[in-house]
């Protein structure tokens, strides 16, 4: 294993780890906040809800699953062009994971689920079923697409280290590089070739996370709530 290989392991584990602290941030907000949160999401994705609730046809579930995946792939692009600010991107991963918490928490979403697992037979649903539903409504998805989330995120941050990068050498004014003198035009050509190295490899990441965010969108219309549906049927 390389070391780009190393270091993109490390990375992504850290990012990974600072949305799962943003998500568990989250649930522990004051519960004013997580329904003024759930009423933004409602609102925003109202169209998505009304999908969800008059599937009839393949059709349909094909028109959600284009929903979903546009719907995603627009965070992952928001959090790619944030790339000049450096942080930008970290901070996006941060406020998703807390906005995520503070929903998949929320009573009232806590009601639906019992509303869920009713509908399906499971009367006296425990807190247990509860936490069951909560985490595979979520899981079979969300094990795709958080990480494209957070190689989104390594794309925009690639980007962000090459004007990083830049701005050293500015205040440094130094005009070597490899220990050999440069003329101005060599250092141009060096930050033109660093420039697109970087380009190249961000558009990488990126072309990756929406993949992979195609497929979790797949996935969150076709297969998690088969996943649901038999968990409660085998447990309840």
């Amino acid at each position: 294993m390389g070391a780009d290989e190393i270091r993109f392991i490390k990375l992504f584990t850290l990012l990974l780890s600072i949305f799962m602290i943003s998500v568990f941030a989250g649930s522990y907000l004051p519960d004013e906040f997580k329904e003024s949160v759930f009423s933004q999401v409602v609102e925003r994705f109202k169209d998505l809800l009304n999908q969800e609730n008059q599937l009839q046809s393949l059709d349909q579930l094909f028109n959600l699953v284009y929903i979903i995946y546009t719907n995603n792939l627009m965070v992952a692009l928001v959090i790619y062009i944030l790339f000049p600010t450096v942080i930008g991107s970290v901070l996006m991963l941060i406020t998703q994971g807390v906005l995520i918490g503070a929903v998949i928490t929320y009573s009232e979403v806590e009601q639906g689920l019992k509303e869920t697992l009713q509908l399906l037979g499971c009367n006296n649903p425990t807190e247990a079923h509860l936490e069951m539903v909560r985490v595979l409504s979520l899981l079979p998805h969300g094990i795709v697409e958080v990480p494209a989330i957070v190689i989104a995120v390594i794309a925009s941050l690639r980007m962000s280290s090459y004007i990083v990068d830049v701005v050293k050498r500015r205040f440094s004014g130094r005009k070597q590089h490899d220990g050999e003198d440069n003329t101005d035009q060599d250092e141009k050509e060096t930050r033109y070739s660093k420039l697109k190295m970087h380009f190249k490899d961000s558009l990488k990441y990126l072309l990756v996370a929406a993949l992979l965010l195609l497929i979790a969108a797949f996935i969150e219309v076709f297969i998690t709530p088969v996943v649901v549906a038999l968990s409660i049927l085998i447990t309840c």
